[in-house]
C-alpha cells in the first residue's frame, strides 16, 4: 500500500470534531497542524491527551470526555493558549502545570470528580494570575466538582475564600456534603485537634529551651573571653587604680619569646631607665592569673605587644592584647620580632597592623638598624611616660 503524504496541514487552523466517540488522538498526526489555532475535541471518548506542539494554538476543548487525569504538560513553553476547556471529564485531580501558559485567561474545570486543589496548583494559579496583573483577565470555573467543606479541606477553603476573584462570576461554587456556598465556610469551626494543641502549648516552652541551649553553646565557646571581660569589669568597677605602678610598661608576649624579652629588651629598657613589667617577675603570688593580667594591665601606662606568629595562636596573649585594647589602643605599643603569617592573623591585629605604626625588629642583625629601632622604642615609650 503506497504511503500517503498530506500536503499544507499546517495551513489549517481550526479542527472540530465533536460527538464522534473518538478514543485515541494520534499524536503524530494531530501536530501535523502546526499553524492550529482552534481545537475542539469535545464530546467524545477520549481517556487520555497527547502532549501539543503547536506553537499557535489559543483555543483547546476536551469538555464531556472520559479523562481521569492530563499530563503535567499539555504543550511545549512556546505556545499562545488562551482557553482550557476540560468540563464534564472524571478529573479527580488538578495538577496541569501553567506555569508555561502565560496567555491563559479561561480555565474550565467544571463538573469533573475534584475534590480540592494542591497546595502546589493553588500557588500556581495564584502566581499566574499576579503574571497578568488583572484578577478580572483570567477566571477559573470549578463548579459541580465533589468540593468537601470541611476542617480536612481548609487549606484549599481559605485560598478559595483569599482568592474569590480567580473564580467565574455569576458560577456559585457549592460543596458537595452541605450545598453551601465555598466561601460562606466558617473556619472557626475547625477546632485543632490534639497535635495542634500540644504544639500551640507548647511552642513558647520550645523556643525558650532552643534559646537557653543556643545561649549555652554561645558561652561555652566563649567562657574565657566572657570570663575575662567579667573580671576586667569587676575590676575597673570596684577596685580603681593602683598609682605604684603608673610608671612601668606592661609587656606582653608569649612565653615562646621569652629569651627575647629577657635577653635582649629587658637589658635595653634597663639602660634607659624603663621600668618594665614581666609577668615572669611581676606578678603576684597566690593571686589568680587572670585578676594579675587585668591589675597589671589596667594600671601600667603602656603595653608592649611583642608581635609574632606564637603571640597570635596564645590564647591568654590575645586576651591581653583585648584587655589592653579596651582601655585605648593609644596606649599600645606594636612590636614585630619575627615575620607574621597571615593566616595567623587576627582581624584585630591586622587593622592594628595597618593602621597604627609599629616597630620591626631587624633580622638580619643589622647593628644600625638595631640602634635606630631601639632608638624608636624608647622615644615611644619615654614620650609616653614623661607625658603622664
Amino acid at each position: 500500500m503506497p504511503d500517503i503524504k498530506l500536503i499544507g496541514l499546517q495551513l489549517i487552523e481550526s479542527i472540530i470534531i465533536e460527538n464522534s466517540r473518538l478514543s485515541i488522538l494520534p499524536s503524530r498526526l494531530i501536530n501535523s497542524f502546526s499553524g492550529m489555532r482552534y481545537l475542539s475535541l469535545a464530546n467524545n471518548n477520549l481517556k487520555t491527551f497527547v502532549f501539543l506542539k503547536m506553537k499557535h494554538l489559543e483555543y483547546l476543548n476536551l469538555a464531556n470526555n472520559l479523562i481521569g487525569r492530563m499530563p503535567r504538560k499539555i504543550v511545549s513553553s512556546e505556545n499562545k493558549l488562551k482557553h482550557i476547556n476540560l468540563s464534564g471529564n472524571l478529573l479527580t485531580v488538578f495538577d496541569l502545570d501553567i506555569t508555561d501558559l502565560k496567555h491563559l485567561r479561561h480555565l474550565d474545570i467544571s463538573f469533573n470528580k475534584i475534590k480540592t486543589l494542591s497546595q502546589e496548583s493553588r500557588e500556581m494559579l495564584t502566581a499566574h494570575s499576579q503574571l497578568i496583573n488583572s484578577l478580572d483577565d483570567f477566571q477559573i470555573k470549578l463548579n459541580g466538582n465533589n468540593i468537601r467543606c470541611n476542617c480536612d479541606n481548609l487549606g484549599f477553603l481559605k485560598w478559595a475564600k483569599t482568592n474569590q476573584l480567580l473564580f467565574a462570576k455569576n458560577i456559585s461554587v457549592n460543596c458537595k456534603n452541605s450545598n453551601k456556598n465555598i466561601f460562606s465556610f466558617d473556619e472557626m469551626t475547625c477546632h485543632p485537634n490534639k497535635l495542634e494543641i500540644f504544639v500551640q502549648h507548647h511552642l513558647a516552652y520550645t523556643i525558650v529551651l532552643l534559646l537557653l541551649l543556643a545561649i549555652s553553646i554561645y558561652v561555652f565557646i566563649r567562657r574565657q573571653k566572657i570570663k575575662f571581660k567579667l573580671i576586667l569589669w569587676r575590676h575597673r568597677c570596684f577596685n580603681g587604680a593602683d598609682n605604684e605602678l603608673k610608671g612601668q610598661i606592661f609587656v606582653s608576649y608569649s612565653h615562646k619569646d621569652r629569651e627575647w624579652v629577657h635577653n635582649i629588651l629587658s637589658p635595653e629598657m634597663k639602660k634607659e631607665f624603663i621600668d618594665l613589667f614581666i609577668y615572669e617577675n611581676d606578678f603576684l603570688l597566690g593571686e589568680p592569673i587572670a585578676e594579675n593580667i587585668v591589675n597589671a594591665i589596667d594600671n601600667c601606662y603602656k603595653t608592649i605587644i611583642i608581635l609574632t606568629d606564637n603571640y597570635v595562636q596564645s590564647e591568654w596573649c590575645m586576651y591581653e592584647f583585648y584587655i589592653a585594647l579596651s582601655k585605648s589602643h593609644k596606649i599600645i605599643v606594636p612590636v614585630a620580632i619575627d615575620k607574621l603569617t597571615k593566616e595567623n592573623m587576627t582581624n584585630v591585629i591586622t587593622y592594628l597592623t595597618k593602621s597604627k605604626i609599629y616597630l620591626k625588629w631587624p633580622l638580619d642583625n643589622n647593628e644600625r638598624d638595631k640602634n635606630l629601632f631601639w632608638k624608636k622604642l624608647v622615644t615611644s615609650l619615654k614620650k609616653s611616660v614623661d607625658g603622664y
